[in-house]
C-alpha cells in the first residue's frame, strides 16, 4: 500500500506580501518585525524584484530561519508587479503589504484582526503610523518630518480618499490590513512607477467595503534619502495621470467627478516646482532679472521689483 501524500499546511490568516528590490540592509528589520507579532498565524512573501545586491542571500537565509517565509523571484518589474506577483501566491484569507524598508509594531496583526472579524462582510481596516529615522525604526521622529493622518473623515471614505490624498491624508500601505476577497479582480497598475497604491486604493474602495479605524500607532515608515518620493517629476506624472483615468470612470458620480476635477488642479499646484510651466516661469523669472541688471541703476530696482512682484503673484495658490 503506497503511503498517503502529506497534507498540506494549513492557510495562514494573514499573507505579508513584501515586495524587495535591492533592499537587503532592510529586509531583515521587516522580517523581524514579523516574526515579533503577536499574531503568529501569518506567510511572508518576499519578492525580490530583480535585486542587483544581496537581497536573494538574504532572504534565502531568512527563509530557511523561519519556514513561514517564502522567496519568489521576478525580473526588475517595479513594485506594482511584486504585490500583483504575492496577491497571486497568497494563501491567507487576509493581506497585509509591508515594504521591504518598513516594519510593523508586534501587536499590528492581532489588533486589525480583532477589528475585522468584528465587521460585516469582507473589509479593510487601518491602523495609525510613525515616521522613523533610516536607521533606527525605534525612535519616533514625526514631529521632525512630514505626517499626514491616515484617519479619514466623513461618510464616504472614497470621496475622502480622492479628494484629500497627499494634501492632508496619507495611508502608507502597511497601515492597511485587507480581506482578500476584495482584491478579486483588482490588481495594481504595473505601469505606474508611483502613485500606484493611491490608484489601487481607490479601485477597492470603489466597492464600498466597511472600513475599520484601528486608533494605535502599529506601522512604522522608514524616512530615507534618495526614495522614490524624491522623484518629484515621476510622482507628478503618475499622480496626474491615475486622477484623470479615476475622473473619466467615475463621471457618471458628480460628485467624485467635481472632488478628482478639483484634485487634478490641486496636483498642478502641489507639483508646479516640477511641471513645464514651472520650469518655463523660472527661466523666464531668471531672464527678466537678468534684464533689469543691465538697465540704468535708475530704473534697476524698479524692474527686478516688478519681476519679483509678478512671481510671487503666480506662485500663490
Amino acid at each position: 500500500m503506497s503511503p498517503r501524500p502529506a497534507a498540506a499546511p494549513p492557510a495562514p490568516r494573514v499573507s505579508v506580501i513584501v515586495p524587495c528590490r535591492d533592499h537587503a540592509r532592510f529586509l531583515p528589520d521587516a522580517v523581524a518585525s514579523l516574526r515579533a507579532q503577536t499574531m503568529p498565524s501569518w506567510e511572508c512573501l518576499v519578492v525580490d524584484d530583480g535585486s542587483i545586491d544581496d537581497t536573494p542571500e538574504v532572504a534565502g537565509r531568512l527563509a530557511l530561519q523561519d519556514s513561514r517565509v517564502r522567496v519568489l523571484r521576478q525580473e526588475g518589474r517595479g513594485c506594482g508587479s511584486a504585490r500583483n506577483t504575492g496577491l497571486d501566491a497568497a494563501r491567507g484569507q487576509y493581506v497585509q503589504f509591508l515594504d521591504a524598508d518598513d516594519a510593523i509594531l508586534p501587536t499590528k496583526l492581532a489588533a486589525q484582526l480583532a477589528a475585522l472579524e468584528r465587521a460585516p462582510g469582507p473589509a479593510l481596516a487601518i491602523c495609525d503610523y510613525y515616521n522613523a529615522p533610516e536607521h533606527d525604526l525605534a525612535v519616533d521622529d514625526t514631529s521632525s518630518g512630514r505626517y499626514l493622518s491616515p484617519r479619514l473623515e466623513g461618510t464616504r471614505p472614497l470621496v475622502d480618499l480622492a479628494a484629500r490624498w497627499e494634501r492632508s491624508l496619507s495611508i502608507p500601505a502597511h497601515c492597511l490590513l485587507f480581506d482578500r476577497r476584495l482584491f478579486a479582480g483588482i490588481r495594481f497598475d504595473e505601469t505606474l512607477p508611483s502613485h500606484e497604491d493611491w490608484d489601487c486604493w481607490l479601485r477597492v474602495f470603489a466597492l464600498e467595503p466597511p472600513v475599520c479605524f484601528v486608533d494605535q500607532r502599529l506601522a512604522v515608515y522608514r524616512r530615507r534619502a534618495g526614495s522614490m518620493s524624491a522623484d518629484r517629476r515621476v510622482m507628478r506624472w503618475t499622480f496626474l495621470r491615475a486622477a484623470r483615468r479615476h475622473r473619466r470612470a467615475l463621471r457618471h458620480d458628480p460628485v467624485l467627478f467635481a472632488v478628482l476635477t478639483a484634485k487634478l488642479a490641486e496636483i498642478d499646484r502641489l507639483y508646479r516646482d516640477v511641471s513645464p510651466r514651472g520650469r518655463v516661469l523660472r527661466v523666464g523669472v531668471a531672464a527678466g532679472r537678468a534684464a533689469a541688471r543691465l538697465a540704468p541703476a535708475a530704473i534697476r530696482r524698479r524692474l527686478i521689483r516688478t519681476v519679483d512682484l509678478w512671481l510671487n503673484r503666480r506662485a500663490s495658490p
